[in-house]
């Protein structure tokens, strides 16, 4: 204990007079109060009585005098302005960043959850903070949030701290960055990082250097098993070539020394829709694909659990999964044609409900693209006009593409052809399956010059005249001939080539984006998931937990949002051609891999290891003369009390 006030000497001689002060009017001889009464006798036998009492009367004066130096002890040991040792130490500002990963909704060696543990040695270093220093808590999960922002460290050990697991993984980077601008300009600054270990390589690279900074920075480590079985991957869509039924992607991962048997369970909303029994090895993956399920539901839910009861090690975030499937909707097919090939139009009129086709006709003058608006496949076949330019991001098929030498096309021209014989094609392709083009009769046409990546379906006695290719996000299939100067449209091969073709093309657009990871940035293209985003600016995303999150920009028909809350949430168009109207989605968990501690075997931690929690601080942040002050006071109110009660006069 030191006194940080008055020093002890300064304190004596305040004592010491004071005490002599009081002293001296305690023996003052107290004046005698003059009373006429009728019969002095009376007086006499009373005033025998008090003499009797003379002794208690002095007793209840010491008693008096010994409050009232009691009194001024208290108030001369204030004066002096007692504290502990500790108290007189510089302040210190301390800062804790706590890993709030979803690696820390598992359990510890003990049992314990590591996020209890953690939460349970912050608040021990809060409470061994005296009330001079200062303190910061940053809760690092997928998002950084500020659980307590910088205060005195009494007002941050009274808040209620929100150090709940996260979705996805710790973004320690976000976390140090924020709490080394904290430590600029504080006191005395620390930082020290919670956590079970369990981190990305590159938060791992960003610990290793606040380590070695020039600021303090020490871990405490809560680490727990690595063994961890959940769902790695989740994804259902509508099969290319039925649409009506659906298919379904699951992907287990056991990150445990030791196999388990582990039962996969898939419901259509609260439907059940499949279930599969399957033994992971250790440190292996197991997948299963549901091929052919009829979803009566657009949301389905998987949830992994161990067999007999058994409970599968690690976090439970990961043990359920959702996707959503989006409804049935036909291909959206632009021709572009100058009206004269009643062939085409007809085999595309045959497919029925699975197409929307819409004519654009094509003017040579005009040498624009043409509009083909929200389609997924444009269908250029204008015969002798020349070749339009064609739409950025859209699948093409392109006939006869060379009939003008100056055409703007991207597979490059070979050469021109009389009567050319097609002679060999892929039968193995997707496109020509169930196809036979060999014995057709063409009057001209021109072959292309591949590129590596090109894929050639037909060929001209070894030269390519059917070629499929792959330019960035769209494909391309041209068609070296005209339709019109073959017998081609006159088989049944032709509307079946019609129908395998826009199957092809349109298989990897619309309705095949089910899920995306939760707590990291995605990229969804709002036709994908059946909604039409022409002439939409923003859309509100409603999620999983019931919150709206702030009205989102659509930039060229595509989303760019981050959904923190696991489950299946809503996407709404606020303006547009489809304003109002909706989708589901679904975010994930994404794959968590090991839990165990990554830092202990780094050599670049060595020696970097925070002290185990420290004892609380011996008082709590009022200053000990105001405590004595309240003694006084109380001393005060029993003085007046027996004073009035006459045990002290």
């Amino acid at each position: 204990m030191s006194l940080a006030g008055w020093p002890l000497a300064q304190i004596a001689a305040f004592f010491a007079v004071g005490t002599a002060a009081v002293t001296a009017l305690y023996l003052l001889k107290m004046r005698r109060r003059r009373v006429v009464v009728p019969f002095a006798a009376l007086w006499e036998q009373a005033l025998r009585t008090s003499e009797a009492r003379r002794l208690a009367r002095r007793f209840r004066r010491l008693v008096s005098w010994l409050v009232q130096v009691t009194v001024l002890a208290l108030l001369a040991l204030a004066l002096g302005d007692p504290r502990p040792a500790a108290w007189l130490r510089p302040p210190r500002t301390a800062i804790l960043v706590v890993d709030t990963g979803a690696s820390m909704a598992a359990p510890t060696h003990d049992g314990v959850p590591r996020n209890d543990a953690a939460r349970t040695f912050v608040q021990a270093t809060l409470r061994a903070l005296g009330p001079a220093d200062r303190a910061a808590v940053l809760a690092a999960g997928p998002a950084v949030r500020v659980a307590a922002a910088l205060a005195p460290a009494g007002q941050v050990r009274a808040r209620r701290l929100d150090l709940a697991p996260g979705p996805g993984p710790a973004r320690l980077d976000d976390a140090l960055g924020m709490a080394r601008a904290l430590a600029r300009g504080a006191k005395n600054p620390s930082i020290v990082v919670v956590t079970d270990g369990a981190l990305r390589p590159a938060d791992r690279d960003v610990l290793a250097a606040c380590v070695a900074g020039p600021i303090p920075c020490r871990i405490h480590r809560v680490p727990g098993p690595a063994g961890n079985v959940g769902i790695a991957a989740f994804a259902a869509r509508r099969r290319p070539f039925d649409p009506a039924r659906v298919e379904v992607v699951a992907r287990i991962e056991n990150h445990d020394a030791v196999p388990h048997d582990v039962q996969l369970d898939l419901f259509a909303g609260d439907v059940p829709a499949g279930s599969v029994r399957a033994r992971v090895p250790a440190g292996s993956e197991h997948r299963h694909v549901f091929d052919d399920l009829d979803a009566p539901g657009a949301v389905l839910r998987a949830r992994v659990r161990g067999v007999g009861g058994d409970v599968l090690p690690g976090t439970a975030l990961d043990d359920e999964a959702y996707a959503t499937v989006t409804p049935v909707r036909p291909t959206r097919v632009a021709l572009v044609t100058d009206g004269t090939d009643l062939f085409l139009e007809a085999a595309l009129l045959s497919l029925g409900e699975t197409v929307e086709v819409e004519l654009v006709p094509w003017h040579s003058k005009t040498g624009q693209a043409p509009d083909v608006g929200d389609a997924d496949v444009v269908v250029v076949d204008v015969g002798a006009q020349k070749l339009p330019p064609l739409p950025r991001d859209v699948h093409a098929v392109v006939f006869d593409p060379w009939r003008h030498d100056d055409a703007d096309f991207p597979i490059r021209k070979g050469r021109n052809v009389r009567r050319p014989f097609l002679t060999e094609q892929d039968r193995s392709h997707p496109i020509l399956e169930d196809i036979d083009f060999v014995d057709a009769n063409v009057a001209r046409g021109t072959t292309f010059r591949v590129e590596p990546g090109d894929e050639v379906l037909v060929r001209t006695v070894g030269d390519p005249i059917v070629v499929l290719r792959r330019d960035g996000r769209r494909k391309i299939l041209a068609v070296g001939f005209d339709p019109r100067q073959s017998d081609v449209p006159l088989r049944v091969a032709f509307p079946l080539f019609v129908s395998n073709t826009l199957a092809y093309l349109s298989k990897d657009t619309p309705g095949f984006v089910a899920t995306v990871p939760a707590a990291e940035p995605a990229v969804v293209r709002l036709s994908d998931v059946g909604l039409d985003a022409k002439g939409t600016t923003t859309a509100t995303v409603r999620t999983a937990a019931g919150t709206t999150m702030p009205a989102l920009p659509v930039r060229d028909g595509r989303l760019r949002l981050v959904v923190f809350e696991p489950g299946v949430f809503t996407v709404t168009l606020d303006d547009g051609a489809a304003a109002g109207a909706s989708a589901e989605m679904a975010a994930v968990v994404p794959p968590l891999g090991s839990l165990g501690d990554a830092l202990g075997d780094d050599p670049r931690f060595a020696g970097a290891w925070a002290d185990p929690a420290p004892e609380p601080f011996p008082v709590v942040d009022d200053p000990l003369w105001l405590l004595l002050l309240l003694v006084v006071a109380a001393v005060a109110a029993v003085e007046w009390w027996t004073y009035h009660r006459r045990v002290t006069v």
